[in-house]
């Protein structure tokens, strides 16, 4: 097998974490489809601050490392789309209060250190009550 398909293959199964909760693996979240959500989130997150945008798709599609900056961003963007896709199972009955809460939390600790950009903090916010 290609290295191209061992890829293919591992970010086309459902999230462990989804799987753990007891989502049904057939409408579970794939690996893509989060980097993906991740991705879009990341974009519209780095209209709000002056950060790399390659750095932050490198770190999201590949793992590399990023500085500090577009860590907080790739992280923030990861969270977030955790969060939504947390709140499409609260919706169809899977219990996901604590992930929910945690992946909260989380958000609001990279949140402190930007405190004072406020158009951040706003998108974010408006992300979280989506």
């Amino acid at each position: 097998m290609s290295s191209f398909s061992k890829i293919w293959v591992e970010n086309a199964r459902p999230r462990d974490i989804w799987l753990s909760v007891g989502v049904h693996p057939s409408i579970a979240e794939t690996y893509a489809e989060h980097t993906l959500l991740s991705l879009y989130i990341a974009h519209s997150l780095i209209e709000c601050i002056d950060v790399d945008l390659g750095c932050v798709v490198e770190r999201l599609v590949f793992g590399s490392e990023a500085g500090d900056k577009a860590e907080d961003i790739a992280r923030l963007a990861e969270l977030l789309a955790d969060i939504v896709i947390a709140k499409e199972y609260a919706r169809l009955g899977y219990d996901v209060k604590g992930f929910l809460r945690e992946k909260t939390l989380e958000v609001l600790e990279i949140l402190e250190e930007y405190g004072e950009n406020k158009k951040l903090v706003k998108k974010v916010d408006k992300i979280l009550k989506e």
